[in-house]
């Protein structure tokens, strides 16, 4: 009777846990750069009715649209409308509701593929939302694949009871034109009908039944022609595979775990390496009555997640079922739950402790960080009237589209349309000082591209000071006119700046020595 009573309650303050950890990172200030241009471009799809097929927001586009240009511009748009229309409902706040949407729905999902022990699931459950929540950003269209994934693996779950029949295209049509990481779904879907076909080479590989299998059959082949009906057609993988290095090099989220624990100190990839170790001893314990299907997925998805971080929710998402039917037997129950629960403490401790106080932005609307975006700097260049070609630091392309754009375009943003511009953005800003034309190479750059005005960050995230502000600092035809914790407006010393000049200057020597 007693553990009786314990799993009685224990599955609902679990539940309840699971509420309350996700509502606390769901009401975080927006914290994704790139977020600003979705939104921005998803307000000009709906205004003009058409997809983009030029680089709308800054003045220097590459001078043809390859086909990662092109996808770039495209990918998104039903993410993008979607964004536009929450924004125009509820300003910011429509954003943030649909991320309770969003992490409300892949929950759910989750649990209706819930094997074994309710609280052993329970508990691993909160340890994914802690871990997805960590690390990425909810106002981004890359967590729409996570979501269709979990319906995804659901619908191919209920295949045979014809769940999927209609269901599983119509998913892959949404997916393929909100976010290229349906070329994962795809894969998912050839896994499934080549696995479980071996399955029919032996009885005790447990074949689903032959109705079944061409029911899955016709259902995946109709997943995927459906998923083609998008901008990019088949080309999505073609951009995948040819790809810059750099493109690579600069997103984070191509970097290793261990990579990433060890630049970022990221500590919570070590729930991520927890549930992969439960995984893999929980298989081995249940190797006889494992299924191949299962075992080929969380292989596939394990690799790529281990070697590239951005791949961490999938495999967490196909994991957790298998995981907890593993655990669920009666001899080793005990301790799954056991272990699971202490993780979860832990967890809840050292991790979401820290976002309690993001509950006071429901009352004071700080759904945009001023630590993080130039937020008093776009108002001031708006202010102001200051016109002409802008520089801008890189990570805040995306936020200075939504602010300034149409009436202003920025010189490079997170899309990195333009492969050139990407590395002479980061010449500008490491003060490159090789000679170009009998002056240093960050300056001749600058005077190449007509740069009136510039708006910076003093500082790298790592915390050093960026290169290009000492020498702002040191330079006579650059003045400073707006300064704060974050940001920094230079403008250069000409005729048509000279009512800002005069209105606003600020002494150097006030802030640099």
């Amino acid at each position: 009777m007693q553990k009786s009573g314990i799993h009685k309650y224990l599955t609902p303050i679990l539940m309840a846990t699971s509420l309350i950890v996700s509502s606390l990172y769901l009401l975080r200030p927006i914290i994704d750069p790139d977020f600003f241009w979705h939104l921005k471009t998803g307000e000009w799809i709906w205004q003009y009715r058409k997809l983009p097929s030029e680089a709308l927001f800054s003045y220097t586009p590459p001078p043809s649209l390859a086909i990662r240009e092109y996808f770039a511009l495209t990918e998104y748009w039903l993410s993008q409308l979607l964004y536009n229309f929450l924004y125009l409902s509820g300003g910011i706040g429509g954003i943030v509701f649909l991320r309770f949407i969003i992490v409300g729905a892949i929950v759910y999902f989750m649990i209706k593929r819930r094997h074994g022990d309710s609280i052993l699931y329970w508990g691993l459950l909160i340890i994914f939302i802690i871990s997805l929540l960590e690390i990425y950003p909810i106002e981004r269209p890359q967590v729409f694949s996570f979501l269709y994934f979990a319906i995804l693996l659901f619908l191919l779950e209920k295949v045979e009871d014809e769940v999927g029949r209609y269901t599983l295209p119509l998913l892959m049509l949404v997916w393929a034109n909100s976010h290229g990481g349906y070329l994962i779904g795809q894969v998912t879907i050839v896994l499934y009908v080549l696995m479980e076909g071996i399955k029919f080479t032996h009885p005790s590989l447990r074949p689903m039944k032959k109705e079944g299998y061409k029911r899955l059959l016709v259902t995946g082949f109709s997943g995927i022609v459906f998923s083609l009906i998008n901008p990019n057609t088949y080309h999505a993988l073609e951009m995948v595979i040819t790809m810059p290095a750099y493109h690579s090099y600069a997103n984070i989220e191509y970097e290793s775990t261990v990579e990433f624990f060890r630049r970022f100190n990221e500590q919570s990839i070590i729930l991520y390496w927890f549930i992969m170790i439960f995984t893999l001893i929980g298989i081995i314990i249940s190797l006889k009555r494992a299924d191949i299907t299962q075992i080929m997925l969380l292989a596939g998805t394990g690799f790529f997640s281990f070697v590239q971080v951005r791949y961490v929710p999938f495999f967490l998402i196909a994991a957790l079922p298998v995981v907890s039917r593993c655990y669920s037997k009666e001899d080793i129950k005990k301790w799954g739950r056991a272990l699971v629960i202490l993780v979860v403490l832990v967890a809840i401790l050292f991790f979401t402790w820290n976002e309690i106080p993001n509950i006071e932005n429901i009352y004071a609307g700080g759904w945009i960080d001023k630590r993080l975006f130039p937020v008093d700097a776009a108002e001031f260049i708006i202010a102001n009237d200051i016109r002409g070609n802008m520089y801008n630091h890189f990570d805040w392309g995306g936020y200075l589209i939504w602010r300034l754009s149409p009436e202003r375009k920025v010189f490079a943003d997170g899309r990195s349309l333009n492969d050139n511009i990407y590395w002479q953005s980061l010449a500008i800003n490491m003060a490159d000082a090789k000679e170009d034309a009998g002056i240093p190479r960050w300056k001749a750059l600058l005077e190449a591209y007509g740069i009136r005005y510039i708006i910076t960050t003093p500082f790298w995230v790592s915390g050093h000071a960026i290169p290009l502000v000492n020498e702002l600092m040191k330079d006579k035809d650059w003045i400073l006119v707006f300064s704060d914790s974050n940001s920094m407006v230079f403008v250069k010393d000409l005729p048509e700046n000279y009512h800002i000049i005069k209105k606003c200057s600020i002494p150097k020597k006030i802030l640099y020595r």
